[in-house]
Parts: structure tokens; sequence; C-alpha cells
């Protein structure tokens, strides 16, 4: 249950960031998010597990997600939700925006 409240709340978020459904991160940051409300820890061997689950390698992966971390943070809506990342650290990036992403969609 809880999985499925992450991944809605994960694609709310996203879209309301801006980031479209075709940048390939985009995937990955849903999968991640997944993870994250399995229990997994954030870090290397989360995006290890998201390129097995997805067919890719973790260096593609980490590419991905870094791209899509530099495209959010350049819209208005991540930097007024995420201006505290300073777009270098993915993993610290990947933990405020799953934070607020369920925040964002938990209900009021």
């Amino acid at each position: 249950m809880i999985v499925k409240q992450m991944r809605a709340s994960m694609e709310l978020f996203l879209h309301e960031l801006g980031l479209p459904k075709n940048v390939k991160g985009y995937r990955y940051l849903l999968c991640a998010a997944e993870l994250a409300a399995e229990g997994v820890p954030i870090g290397p061997a989360m995006l290890s597990e998201v390129g097995e689950r997805n067919g890719s390698r973790y260096h593609f992966v980490r590419k991905s997600l870094q791209c899509a971390m530099e495209r959010i943070l350049k819209t208005d809506a991540g930097r007024r939700y995420l201006g505290e990342c300073d777009g270098q650290d993915l993993y610290f990036f990947l933990t405020q925006l799953f934070l607020k992403a369920y925040a964002h969609g938990a209900p009021q």
C-alpha cells in the first residue's frame, strides 16, 4: 500500500516540478521511490537495483537520474521545493525529493 502511495505522490510531484514522462530518468525516479518506500537505503545499491529492475546498468541509471535532477533544479518549482540541493550530490537530492514528494501527496 505504501509503495503505491509513494509512486502516486511521486508522479504528482514530478508533474508539478515540470519533469516530462518521456525523460529517461523519470521512470528511474519512480522505481527508486518505490524502493525507498520498501525500505531500501538511498545509495549505490539502490541505483543498482533500479538498473536491474529496468534492464539497465548502474552508470546509465546514475547518469539519467543526474540529468533529471539538473532538469528539475532548472525549473522555478524545482528551485522552490528543492533549492537546498546544490545539484552535486545525487543521493541528497533523492532523499529530499522523496521526502517532499511524500509530504506533498500526504492527505491533509
